[in-house]
């Protein structure tokens, strides 16, 4: 899994998590300009650590990729250590995700 850091002030494992998060998430998702919207233009993502499929780099759109994640517990907007955007889903103790490369 890459470093990490989470954008939002609320976090997906806060015990007062509720609709606030996403409402959060996606506010600061129009800020830098990543759109979430189902019919959105594609960019491209790079997955991995997922349970479903191996490694792998394609173009979709945020919201699609998002629903390719392994999610039980929810999703955190991040900042990989590289620079990209991207988001981290939780499955128990599982982590994985996908980052949108620029």
């Amino acid at each position: 899994m890459l470093r990490y850091t989470i954008l939002t002030n609320r976090k997906v494992h806060d015990e007062d998590r509720n609709e606030k998060l996403w409402e959060e998430q996606e506010a600061k998702c129009r800020e830098l300009g990543i759109d979430t919207r189902r019919l959105a233009g594609e960019v491209r993502c790079h997955f991995f650590d997922s349970p479903f499929f191996n490694e792998q780099t394609d173009f979709w759109t945020v919201y699609e990729a998002i629903q390719c994640l392994a999610i039980k517990d929810g999703v955190d907007l991040v900042q990989y250590e590289n620079g990209n955007y991207g988001f981290v889903a939780y499955y128990n103790d599982d982590v994985n995700g996908f980052e949108i490369i620029r």
